[in-house]
């Protein structure tokens, strides 16, 4: 079984990976650790196009949500996972194929993406859940509890309350991509934003059953 887990930002994907993993005894990846490798083998002027991320650069002493907004950050993110799509499943088929179970997560794995191999004679092979976050409120709330991750922006944001909002807007709005996105093919989706650990147990069960 290839278990697929997608979703905004610090919504707890990397955590429920990790806990799949552990209790399957698997092996996991973010799609963050496939985008190098795709990059490695584009042209100067594809990654411009492919990744645009790449070229929305951050003036010294300025956080990346102080220029650009969430919804050009989402457009950015939506446009290298397309790129990224057809050798994410690739790499799905290749696991599939030679029966070896995985874990996935990550914000590339568009539900359009998803829905594709519900569709196909892979279906019985993969498990699907998104996991999000709606309430700017809480979400300014849970920033600082991140402390057994990897976290590149809290170092940056922790003390200064304007970065913090918009660095938890830019998970609103990646949230409300996802959520809406998730609904219109039907796929289980998860709102984090309240009983934390809870939702995350009935993630895991929904993964598992």
């Amino acid at each position: 079984m290839i278990y697929l887990i997608g979703g905004a930002p610090r919504c707890g994907k990397t955590i429920l990976s990790k806990s799949i993993a552990r209790q399957k005894k698997l092996s996991w990846l973010s799609t963050d650790a496939i985008r190098p490798i795709i990059l490695n083998y584009l042209s100067k002027s594809q990654i411009k196009i492919k990744f645009p991320q790449t070229t929305m650069t951050t003036p010294e002493n300025k956080f990346r949500f102080d220029i650009y907004s969430a919804d050009a950050m989402l457009k950015a993110q939506l446009i290298e996972a397309e790129t990224m799509w057809p050798g994410i499943k690739s790499l799905i088929t290749s696991l599939i194929y030679r029966e070896q179970d995985y874990v996935i997560e990550g914000v590339h794995l568009l539900p359009k993406h998803l829905k594709e191999l519900t569709k196909s004679e892979l279906k019985k092979n993969v498990k699907i859940v998104y996991l999000v976050k709606k309430n700017l409120t809480k979400i300014i709330r849970d920033f600082p509890k991140n402390k057994k991750e990897y976290d590149w922006m809290l170092p940056s944001i922790m003390g200064d309350a304007p970065r913090l909002k918009k660095a938890a807007r830019m998970v609103q709005v990646k949230s409300e991509y996802f959520y809406r996105e998730a609904k219109k093919y039907h796929l289980k989706v998860i709102n984090t934003d309240d009983n934390f650990e809870k939702k995350l147990r009935q993630a895991s069960d929904y993964l598992l059953e």
